[in-house]
Order: structure tokens, then C-alpha cells, then sequence
């Protein structure tokens, strides 16, 4: 059992996000390998939005499983931490290694 928390900065964000999908380095915590992306999804019906998803990996090919629950938080330009998601429980798998969030607002982000 692990517990630890994913901090994930992007320097010049605004330009960052810009081009409509950044994605974070690689992150090993709790003998896994996590990388979180967000992306634009300008094919969303009326708006303009965007899902953010955290992966999952381990360095061998055996089955395995991680239990998880993950919340996300976005640092706002005002200095407010803002919850982008409520706390959700997922199983990460060697069959299921992406968690995607539902769709937000474009503007979460920036």
C-alpha cells in the first residue's frame, strides 16, 4: 500500500496547452510508472473541452493490477486550487492501463 501525490507543473502552460495536448514526464512512484496527459477534445458536442488521463505501467510483461483512488486538482492562474474531479476509485490493469476523466471545460486549464 502505497500513498503519495502526482505534482505535475507545466512550465508556460497557457502556450503549452495551446497546441492542444501536453503531457507529463514519466513519474515512478509505488513501483509503477505514471504519466498523466490533457487534452483538447474540440469534437465535444457545443463546447470546447478537455480530458485529462493518468496512465499506468509496470517494467515487466506479467499480469498486474493497482488499485487506486485518484482526485485532481488544477492550480489556477489566481492562486486557488480548483477540484477538476471528485475523488474516483479505478483499477488499473495490464488490460486497462488508462483512467480518462469526463470531459471538462477548456477553460479549467487555463
Amino acid at each position: 500500500n502505497s500513498n503519495f501525490v502526482l505534482k505535475w507543473e507545466i512550465d508556460n502552460a497557457a502556450a503549452t496547452l495551446a497546441t492542444g495536448k501536453a503531457e507529463s514526464g514519466v513519474f515512478n512512484e509505488g513501483g509503477f510508472k505514471w504519466t498523466a496527459v490533457v487534452e483538447r477534445r474540440a469534437d465535444a458536442p457545443f463546447c470546447d473541452k478537455a480530458e485529462f488521463s493518468l496512465r499506468c505501467d509496470v517494467d515487466h510483461n506479467l499480469p498486474w493490477t493497482c488499485e487506486v483512488d485518484a482526485q485532481i486538482f488544477v492550480l489556477r492562474r489566481d492562486g486557488r486550487w480548483i477540484a477538476f474531479t471528485s475523488k474516483n476509485h479505478f483499477c488499473f490493469a495490464d488490460v486497462n492501463s488508462v483512467w480518462a476523466n469526463k470531459l471538462q471545460p477548456w477553460t479549467t486549464f487555463t
